[in-house]
């Protein structure tokens, strides 16, 4: 057993454990790490380095597979005073909220009707291939189909793929235009069918114009229409990025990782090693020309 036991972490395996996350996500070191106090320090830092401000919109898509991270976001959007228009997924990979019975939008009720959490998603859905769990167990599938159904949260279930991600959008829309787009996990709905383009990009994402067709995911579409977003699915990348310790054996103390500091230089040393550079180049031009007249 390793020595960092998290209640966060599911089972190996089960019925809700679509691929979607790759070799990025479905292993338990990623959820391990995913859990522990700083990457909830890395998630505030990310969302400081994508320009969020008090009072800004964040859309977000969370997978079942990244429940502590998914928690993290939250907490962060409380804790910077930012809204939240969210959706959610009840599927996830191994070792993510794949207990039946307590999947993540599980979780989030739960934590709301105790007082926790300020923000409902604004839907839920089964998640894994298309947003529908196509490569789930047809039995399990229906069952979580009318779990999801009678949990009192909106439900969406959409099997047209490119009208599942315009009900997306008018749904992150709803309460004005979001200034940032977070995508946490390896959701469909986020990466897009042809996937593997996207799932390179991670951590903090500028605008860039993609090509977008019936297949793009909201990745895709928040980047080509000048919104940021904040990717978080390859978590042994994002910890080297940011110095930390991927799959620690111990919980890490608070404020001890690299990612609650950051390498500052004074201004006023880099002017002044310029102002030398340039004097000393003049001085050295200044009787490089004595010498050559001298020469002459």
């Amino acid at each position: 057993m390793h020595p960092l036991i998290i209640d966060l972490i599911g089972q190996y395996a089960g019925h809700q454990i679509p691929d979607n996350a790759g070799i990025h996500g479905c292993y338990a070191g990623a959820k391990r790490t995913a859990s522990t106090r700083d990457m909830a320090a890395l998630v505030v830092r990310l969302l400081s380095e994508a320009g969020a401000r008090s009072g800004d919109i964040v859309a977000a898509n969370l997978s079942g597979s990244f429940p502590g991270l998914n928690l993290a976001f939250l907490a962060a959007c409380q804790t910077l005073d930012l809204k939240p228009v969210y959706t959610v997924s009840a599927s996830a990979s191994m070792y993510g909220a794949n207990i039946p019975g307590f999947s993540f939008p599980d979780m989030v009720l739960f934590l709301h009707d105790a007082g926790y959490l300020d923000e409902l998603p604004q839907s839920v859905s089964i998640g894994g291939d298309q947003d529908i769990g196509s490569e789930l167990d047809p039995v399990f599938c229906d069952e979580l189909k009318v779990h999801l159904e009678t949990s009192g949260l909106p439900f969406l279930y959409e099997p047209d793929f490119e009208q599942n991600i315009h009900e997306r959008l008018s749904l992150y829309e709803q309460f004005g235009s979001p200034e940032l787009f977070v995508s946490i996990g390896g959701h469909t709905a986020s990466l897009g069918v042809k996937k593997n383009a996207i799932m390179q990009m991670q951590g903090v994402i500028r605008p860039r114009y993609i090509q977008i067709d019936a297949e793009s995911g909201l990745i895709s579409r928040y980047l080509t229409s000048g919104v940021p977003v904040i990717q978080l699915l390859n978590i042994k990348r994002l910890t080297g990025d940011y110095g930390m310790v991927f799959d620690p054996p111990a919980m890490p103390p608070v404020g001890q990782s690299a990612v609650y500091w950051e390498d500052t230089y004074p201004l006023w040393l880099a002017a002044g090693g310029l102002i030398l550079i340039f004097a000393i180049l003049v001085c050295f031009r200044l009787h490089a020309s004595k010498q050559h007249r001298q020469g002459d």
